[in-house]
Formats: C-alpha cells, structure tokens, sequence
C-alpha cells in the first residue's frame, strides 16, 4: 500500500495532464513513474491539489488498510447474498492481489518483459517474473506454429534396424 500512498503530483506532468504520476519519495534514488489507464485517470485528476504538488493520498496507511479490509468484506458479504459462490473468494483478496493481476495481463496481452518493467516500475527481470503465469495452451500454440514453419529433418537413426531385449527388468537397445 505504500507504492499507492507515497505518489506525489509532479507540477511539470500536472500541467501537461499527461497519464502518468510520479512517486519520488526520500527512499528512492530514481522517480518512478506510473502510467494511468483513463478509469484512475478519471478518479485521480479531478483531486484537489494536483496544482500545489506534493503528496496525492492524505490518507495514512492504516487509514487506506482499514477502508480496503471494509470494502473487500462488503464486497464478500454482496456476493454471498446474491448467492455467487464464485466470488467467495473476494474475501481473501490482498491488495497486492491487484498489481498481480495487472501486470500478469500485460504479459497475457503479449507486452515484452522490458515493455512490464517500464510499466510496474521493478528494476530486475527476477522479481518481475515472478509474476508471469504462461499459459500452457499459449505455449501450446506458439510451439505447434514454430513447428509448422520448420523444415523436416531426416531421422537420425533407423528405428527399423534397432533391436531390443529386457535385461535384469532394464530394456537395452541393440544398434
């Protein structure tokens, strides 16, 4: 939570209305930059004190803790009497659970690893792939069109002339 409430308004991209926010806190040797989709775009703009600069969120993190553990409980508690047993799991929800699954949809969107980096802000590949699933049926694919532009080989060996026996429970093949 506190990648959220550390941003800061940046005058110069305030002024612009460009789709992004920086976070430059006293930890930070580099600004980090976030690049907003129009829904938070939306939400965060019309925010008193994007003009004055400074921080975006007033709010503590226990403030922001508490209002994310009421949320996620109604939102469990809506769920459970409209009978959707598939959103149950709403009441386990983390809020890192969020920046997961947006970044794992960058890459099921086909973004290049540098392409998620640019757009999470990690600074090592390790730690970003943490967060890539592959898909099997993907990859499935991917290799079936590999195997579809390559041009056939031919055999390395005859399997025709190879001969085999059971040893001691062990299959040896005679060449």
């Amino acid at each position: 939570m506190h990648c959220v409430l550390g941003r800061i308004w940046d005058k110069t991209i305030a002024k612009d209305v460009q789709s992004k926010i920086v976070k430059n806190t006293e930890a930070d040797t580099f600004q980090r930059v976030s690049y907003l989709t129009t829904t938070p775009e939306r939400v965060l703009y019309p925010l008193p004190g994007r003009e004055l600069g400074g921080k975006i969120f007033k709010a503590s993190g226990n403030q922001l803790k508490k209002a994310f553990e009421y949320a996620r409980a109604r939102a469990a508690e809506v769920a459970s009497d409209a009978g959707r047993k598939d959103l149950a799991g709403v009441a386990t929800l983390r809020w890192h659970d969020m920046r997961h699954e947006a970044i794992s949809r960058c890459f099921d969107a086909g973004w290049t690893s540098e392409q998620v980096m640019d757009f999470s802000g990690h600074v090592d590949i390790k730690s970003l792939l943490r967060y890539r699933h592959p898909k099997v049926d993907q990859s499935v694919a991917r290799l079936r069109a590999m195997e579809a532009t390559r041009q056939p080989q031919p055999p390395m060996l005859n399997a025709s002339s190879l001969t085999g026996r059971v040893i001691n429970e062990r299959v040896v093949v005679d060449g």
